[in-house]
């Protein structure tokens, strides 16, 4: 069998060796099962050893001449596989998305996800699974809360707060009888948030959440930088000088003001200073555009899933960084590709956020 477009194998001293279809990361995978799936440490791709990998297999003809001496990276350096589809046999999950941020939502309450982190690589994949920017758990709550969100990245690495994802939750939470009434507290790994469901008749057609008192002193964020307060700071990335100001609500966020975020290259851009030293955490990125003082264009680069195309605590962070540069109103529309959100900055200094939230579908896990 001829493998497919953009996979490459070779035999050399008696190994099997794959190329990475994204970034060419050449793995040894000689003690790797057919149809073992895997994240390439370099991208993050995920990658899927064919069932047609066998020993016994010709080796292409179109190698190059130096082929046998290709440098490998070996099978220690794997990224943890995802969950087998095994595993997550007969999960019932539902796909939800708010303002194009998409989520599988697994309720908690009626049944358990073991390793939700492995879980997350498998359900989020948008080739192999059912494909999201992350994936959302209703929990019975813990601390004096209505309901507990727990909420991971695509790369299976847990965020402490999620906007889009914690309206998602409020929704899904009142339409399936987790919580009663319009009203309710979820706990979040930032904290209590509040969240209010908001009507059209009998049709919920927005949510409203509160994302609390900014954090803006550089240990909080937190960030390695001297000083109370990282606004309007230098951070180099692809060999440009971006200035941005930090934020966090609950999660970190670097917001730069420039024109022309249409134009930019987010995949060349957003990884170098989502993972800049000055980040040990790692860092979301907001390229956000002034078009009038009360309504902004946002692109987001996300820790731990690429470009999105919505960020409900990163519209938060642009309304928080742009007061304080002056360049916008305390109340803000943020213009995102996946559509608009009400932002507002109290008197007090909260930040409160409201948008649509939408069920798409329901599924059943079911093993091939």
């Amino acid at each position: 069998m001829t493998p497919p477009q953009g996979l490459l194998r070779i035999r050399a001293m008696e190994r099997r060796i794959l190329f990475c279809t994204t970034c060419n990361a050449k793995f040894d995978v000689s003690s790797v099962g057919p149809g073992m799936r895997f994240l390439c440490k370099s991208c993050r791709t995920t990658i899927k050893v064919p069932d047609y990998f066998g020993a016994g297999d010709p080796a292409p003809k179109d190698l190059p001449a130096d082929a046998a001496a290709v440098e490998v990276i070996s099978c220690d350096l794997i990224e943890e596989a995802p969950v087998g589809e095994d595993e997550l046999a007969g999960l019932s999950f539902t796909k939800m998305v708010g303002t194009g941020n998409d989520f599988v939502v697994v309720d908690a309450f009626q049944q358990d996800l073991e390793q939700p982190s492995r879980a997350a690589r498998s359900l989020c994949d948008r080739r192999f699974g059912v494909g999201a920017d992350g994936l959302l758990l209703v929990l019975p709550p813990e601390e004096g809360g209505d309901v507990r969100m727990r909420f991971f990245n695509p790369d299976g690495s847990e965020a402490e707060m999620c906007g889009n994802g914690l309206r998602c939750l409020a929704k899904f939470a009142h339409l399936h009888g987790q919580v009663k009434g319009r009203v309710m507290a979820v706990e979040t790994m930032a904290g209590l948030r509040l969240a209010e469901i908001l009507l059209e008749g009998a049709r919920v057609a927005r949510v409203r959440i509160g994302l609390g008192l900014p954090a803006l002193a550089p240990a909080e964020i937190p960030m390695l930088l001297e000083g109370d307060r990282a606004v309007d700071v230098p951070v180099e990335a692809d060999g440009r000088t971006f200035r941005g100001t930090a934020v966090s609500l609950g999660n970190p966020h670097f917001v730069v003001f420039q024109p022309g975020v249409d134009a930019l290259d987010l995949a060349v851009l957003g990884p170098p200073i989502e993972k800049h030293p000055l980040f040990p955490k790692r860092t979301n990125v907001e390229f956000v555009e002034v078009v009038t003082p009360s309504l902004v264009k946002q692109r987001t680069w996300e820790r731990g899933a690429g470009e999105t195309l919505a960020c409900g605590t990163g519209a938060g962070a642009v309304c928080v960084a742009g007061t304080l540069l002056g360049k916008t109103e305390p109340r803000i529309t943020v213009r995102l590709r996946g559509g608009d959100l009400q932002v507002e900055r109290s008197e007090s200094g909260e930040v409160f956020l409201e948008g649509p939230a939408e069920e798409l579908y329901t599924g059943l896990w079911c093993p091939s």
